[in-house]
């Protein structure tokens, strides 16, 4: 029988498992079960989800697994282990000795389960206080050979906008908005759903009006986020706007609200931007990059990770973790 090891990123509402053999990737799967739901239910339906994942694999796959490594809202305390975050700065070195080694006999009596922590960001002179579970993971998959030599600000537009600068290797400093969700909101039950019919909702494919993207920007950095996002309404009724040119204008707005707290953190003398994450969010920043950088928008060099690489940051981090761990 061979022995195989699961990698697990676990989130608020789902959690991922993807089955290893040998460095390579026998399958990927995913449960609907997350940290979120363990706010109103207690985190057993976590557990049974991790412990029924691992049954399944070991059965369809006829294999043992010797060790399960996690990273994600998994460890917090709705999560399968608690484990506190680790302060910042936090090269890949610290990281590594923060892993920690547990056994869950409510799951298995027989696997290892190493989870690696989030960290902190305490009293940051650009943001306060600040902290992340999971991307921390992400981070060190991302990061390419010679990126340990500069400063780059890497920012994710998910549920959570996180802008996250890594110093020489080093994570430093984040700032996080709810701006994914607070789209999500206004478009689901505010007067200005509406404008934007199922185009969010309904996940149905559109294509950004930049004209409206710039608008909305421009209209909420000059008026303020809420007087913006009703002008929105005002652009359906009073300019005929479409439903793609309303969510658009909407894009602009809450990214002009979350570039209010990420501009501090481009003067640590970023060398590069990375975006990834939701494509209109990136999209956005693309068309609003020289009012969101000012006079740095032609010295900072913009990347951007696909979705689909995205997708495999975090796999790819663990592996790296779980690699140096072993080492150690």
């Amino acid at each position: 029988m061979k022995q195989c090891n699961v990698m697990i990123d676990g989130g608020t509402t789902n959690t991922r498992f993807i089955l290893m053999h040998e460095g390579e990737v026998l399958t990927r799967c995913g449960k609907r079960a997350g940290a979120g739901a363990a706010e109103q239910s207690g985190n057993k339906p976590l557990f049974s989800a991790v412990k029924e994942t691992l049954l399944e694999l070991e059965r369809e796959y006829d294999c043992h697994i010797t060790d399960v490594f996690s990273s994600g809202m998994i460890t917090s305390g709705q999560g399968l282990y608690e484990l506190k975050h680790i302060d910042a700065p936090a090269s890949f070195e610290k990281l590594v000795g923060a892993v920690k080694k547990v056994r869950l006999p409510e799951i298995s009596e027989t696997v290892d389960f190493y989870f690696v922590p989030g960290v902190r960001f305490l009293d940051q002179p650009e943001s306060g206080k600040d902290m992340m579970r999971g991307e921390e993971t992400e981070l060190m998959g991302a990061l390419g050979d010679g990126d340990e030599e500069k400063n780059i600000a890497f920012l994710h537009f998910g549920s959570h906008n996180k802008l996250m600068l890594v110093e020489k290797g080093a994570i430093t400093n984040s700032v996080t908005t709810v701006g994914g969700e607070l789209l999500w909101a206004v478009t689901q039950d505010t007067i200005l759903k509406s404008g934007v019919g199922d185009l969010l909702g309904g996940g149905k494919a559109f294509s950004l009006d930049g004209q409206f993207v710039r608008k909305g920007f421009a209209n909420s950095e000059a008026q303020g986020l809420t007087r913006a996002l009703f002008l929105g309404r005002i652009c359906q009724v009073l300019e005929d706007a479409e439903p793609a040119q309303v969510l658009s204008y909407l894009y602009g707005a809450i990214l002009a609200a979350d570039a209010e707290g990420f501009r501090r953190m481009f003067g640590n003398g970023v060398d590069r931007i990375v975006l990834y994450g939701r494509r209109e969010f990136v999209e956005s920043f693309r068309l609003c990059r020289e009012e969101i950088l000012g006079e740095r928008a032609r010295e900072i060099s913009l990347g951007e990770i696909s979705y689909e690489e995205s997708e495999n940051l975090s796999l790819r981090g663990l592996l790296k973790i779980r690699e140096a761990y072993r080492r150690a």
